[in-house]
């Protein structure tokens, strides 16, 4: 699956989602052959808001590659195991990243 693919599917899985009075401020970072892809994930009080813009003051930031990324949207990778492997790289808020990855369950 392409890049664009994936944040196609990403945000159709996302968009519309009302994930209760769950607040947070995430940067996905996908890297690529050329330069890292970023998506802004914006949640305030259980409402979603998608961008493609580096998000400056992310709770919590996301790193990965684009075959991990896919593993994980299609639930054949746990997101605990890309993280305990490396394949997914997290710096800020751990407590908000493990709740975010329940929230991408769950749709």
């Amino acid at each position: 699956m392409a890049l664009e693919e994936i944040i196609r599917s990403m945000e159709e899985r996302l968009e519309g989602n009302s994930f209760g009075d769950f607040n947070g401020k995430f940067l996905i970072a996908v890297n690529t052959a050329d330069s890292p892809v970023y998506l802004s994930v914006e949640v305030s009080n259980g409402k979603l808001k998608l961008s493609r813009e580096k998000l400056r003051d992310a709770d919590c930031k996301i790193e990965t590659d684009e075959s991990t990324l896919t593993a994980l949207l299609e639930g054949t990778r746990s997101p605990i195991t890309a993280f305990m492997t490396g394949k997914l790289k997290v710096s800020g808020n751990l407590d908000l990243a493990l709740k975010f990855s329940k929230m991408l369950e769950s749709v």
